[in-house]
């Protein structure tokens, strides 16, 4: 792999990372809701975001709707790294995956099938981490 190929590695594992680690964050900070899980991985990036941005306790968006976006958008980014820079079978099973789990849960909780509380905001944010993850790659001018 060339140079360029390894910074864009790098990136991508950087923001997927980033992505994740600020929607536990979010949960561990802002929520009383959590497991013990969510606390440990939060040891690995102490920030208290309360005290960082006080204001946004009040916007539900940042509360209900940012993590769903952020892990969604970590876990397509992630894709590529692990079944490579190049469309492949695995590749596209695994990004209809995540989508359709994505969305999918939504729609059960409309449906009533599963606990949880349907929210259109986080249909919202599950397509905005659809067209900013198609405009990190292609940012990155990522041939996928």
């Amino acid at each position: 792999m060339d140079f360029w190929g390894m910074i864009k590695k790098f990136i991508l594992g950087l923001l997927a990372l980033l992505s994740l680690l600020l929607g536990v964050n979010i949960y561990t900070d802002f929520r009383s809701m959590g497991t013990k899980a969510f606390y440990q991985i939060n040891d690995f990036i102490p920030i208290d975001l309360q005290e960082w941005l006080p204001g946004m306790v009040e916007s539900e968006f940042f509360l209900y709707n940012l993590p769903d976006l952020l892990w969604m958008y970590a876990f397509l980014l992630m894709i590529p790294l692990i079944w490579g820079f190049k469309f492949s079978k695995e590749m596209i099973f695994w990004a209809s995956s995540v989508v359709f789990l994505g969305f999918g849960f939504e729609l059960l909780q409309y449906w009533d099938l599963v606990p949880g509380t349907f929210d259109w905001m986080d249909m919202t944010g599950l397509t905005m981490a659809l067209f900013i993850s198609y405009l990190t790659f292609f940012v990155l001018k990522m041939n996928l």
